[in-house]
């Protein structure tokens, strides 16, 4: 027979909605510069997880530093800005041994 305190212990520990799953986020830092070693606020900074196709995107701030969440998996990095040529890094893998920080240098445009 199944008794009311076995039934709250089993809610305590999977929970009403089922199990609670923790999920993993690994931060990724970076910054980006202009080629003259400038910081470049305001450049969009994407991660595109290679086999899932999820986008995740930040953008730098006054310091040129930039900060994503991302989930374990391979990613292509992107940055860009306007009056800028945008940069890539392909294929970096996200794992929970290394701290990655992915940093970039945009050159300026031909006028």
């Amino acid at each position: 027979m199944i008794t009311a305190t076995a039934v709250l212990a089993f809610f305590l520990r999977v929970g009403p909605a089922g199990p609670i799953l923790q999920v993993q986020c690994n931060t990724i830092v970076g910054r980006v510069t202009m080629e003259d070693a400038r910081l470049l606020s305001a450049a969009t900074v994407t991660a595109k997880n290679t086999e899932t196709k999820k986008v995740v995107e930040a953008t730098s701030n006054n310091k040129g530093e930039y900060n994503l969440c991302l989930l374990l998996g391979k990613y292509d990095f992107s940055a860009t800005s306007s009056g800028f040529r945008g940069e890539q890094r392909k294929s970096l893998h996200i794992d929970l041994v290394h701290d990655r920080a992915v940093d970039f240098v945009l050159k300026f445009t031909q006028r």
